[in-house]
């Protein structure tokens, strides 16, 4: 009765505040214990491991149906043509794509914006396999496996446009994250753009988490885990990313909401377009 009553309050408190609200300052609250930050690569692989597949779909939750799956992606889509319509990108475009996931950000630069080259960055050994596999034929295309929040992180190139959808909130810990701003901004030709995603309003806070990054199947991810909560989702504050923006020779140029739906949950990804200044 009492996990009833719970639901249909927080049915409620969707309805009026919206569901990034309760996902925002109600859940974290509910978290009790200590809290640790997650290793992402060992997650991100159990991920693709249970997951069986490297779709669309696998990367926005797990069984995610088609209609949820192409909304999310092209609400983003969407919100990220309308940052870049009006700026000149240069040609040829090199492209950097950051957690490449299943690829559709690639095809999506290739497709609409006519990138001459796209290095897709991935973190997960499975990730990295599948998506060689994937274009194994496509010259313009290469994939490299490496951590953006690395001390050492260096490709020895850079790119008119850098691309993180869904990323720079999965780098928990502060340090390495503002540390993977820098390696972003370092790998930046002058002038060019970053396109980042999240949500970026008033508050800093750990926002998602699980309770073991070992997992081979759904049902043992589900099962419990670790007392300790492990953070998978960080957000940072407007505030806190212009000052760390700034802080590696980076402007915010525009904020952008993404289009969203009351009856299609989808992840938040507000679009950050921000420019490298020398």
């Amino acid at each position: 009765m009492a996990g009833a009553l719970t639901r249909s309050v927080k049915r409620g408190v969707a309805r009026l505040a919206g569901r990034t609200f309760v996902k925002h300052y109600v859940e974290p609250l509910r978290v009790r214990g200590i809290q640790a930050p997650f290793d992402a690569k060992r997650y991100f692989e159990s991920w693709h491991r249970a997951s069986g597949s490297l779709e669309d779909s696998e990367t926005i939750a797990p069984g995610a149906d088609p209609l949820r799956t192409a909304y999310h992606y092209n609400a983003v889509e969407n919100a990220i043509m309308d940052c870049l319509a009006r700026r000149t990108l240069p040609s040829p475009l090199a492209v950097l794509d950051v957690g490449s996931g299943a690829g559709h950000w690639i095809d999506f630069y290739r497709r609409v914006f006519d990138a001459s080259s796209v290095v897709g960055l991935e973190l997960s050994a499975l990730a990295v396999a599948g998506l060689r596999a994937k274009y194994a034929d496509q010259a313009d295309v290469e994939i490299a496996e490496a951590d953006v929040g690395a001390e050492d992180f260096s490709l020895e190139r850079r790119f008119g446009l850098v691309n993180a959808v869904g990323v720079m909130f999965h780098i928990v810990d502060d340090v390495r994250w503002e540390r993977a701003v820098s390696n972003l901004a370092r790998h930046l030709e002058s002038g060019g753009l970053a396109v980042i995603t999240g949500q970026f309003g008033r508050t800093t806070r750990n926002v998602q988490f699980h309770r073991r990054d070992d997992f081979s199947s759904w049902d043992e991810f589900r099962s419990p885990g670790s007392a300790v909560a492990l953070v998978n989702k960080r957000i940072r504050s407007l505030r806190r990313w212009r000052a760390c923006a700034e802080a590696a020779g980076l402007e915010i140029v525009r904020r952008r909401r993404a289009d969203a739906s009351r009856a299609i949950p989808t992840p938040e990804n507000n679009v950050l377009l921000l420019r490298r200044r020398d």
